[in-house]
């Protein structure tokens, strides 16, 4: 039975059967009724959608990472701050992953560099680790 997907979204407008009721009742998958939700409903939302207001609204705020605090205001031996912007310290993570050493410390330069004042330098440093991790698979001499 081909079905068409103006009758799904006919359906879907009624609101009367649920996404599996749907699926059941023209022999389609949920994620079939999900993807014709999806692509009919929310673009003929859109194109008729009203203009949006030129008003300024203020953003939802972020989850953002604290502000590192003052190098005197911490344990730099440690638990610097840098070391664990995200709430998480780099070195867990990657001793959770079982990162080696090479990647690792990629990793580490990666997640630390912007919060350091030095992020271009940890960036290529960053960089430098992969290249070198890549070398070491393929065989070649670093």
């Amino acid at each position: 039975m081909k079905v068409k997907a103006s009758e799904v979204v006919a359906a879907l407008e009624a609101g009367k059967l649920s996404v599996l009721e749907i699926a059941k009742k023209f022999g389609v998958t949920p994620q079939n009724v999900y993807y014709i939700r999806k692509k009919h409903i929310t673009t003929a939302k859109a194109a008729v959608a009203k203009p949006k207001s030129k008003k300024v609204t203020k953003p939802k705020s972020k989850k953002v990472a604290k502000p590192v605090p003052k190098a005197e205001d911490q344990d730099m031996v440690n638990h610097p701050a840098h070391y664990t912007v995200g709430g998480i310290e780099t070195i867990d993570f990657i001793e959770a992953k079982q990162l080696g050493y090479h990647v690792g410390n990629a990793v580490k330069y990666l997640s630390r560099g912007a919060y350091k004042g030095r992020n271009v330098e940890d960036l290529k440093k960053a960089v430098w680790y992969i290249l070198r991790e890549i070398d070491r698979i393929e065989g070649r001499k670093a």
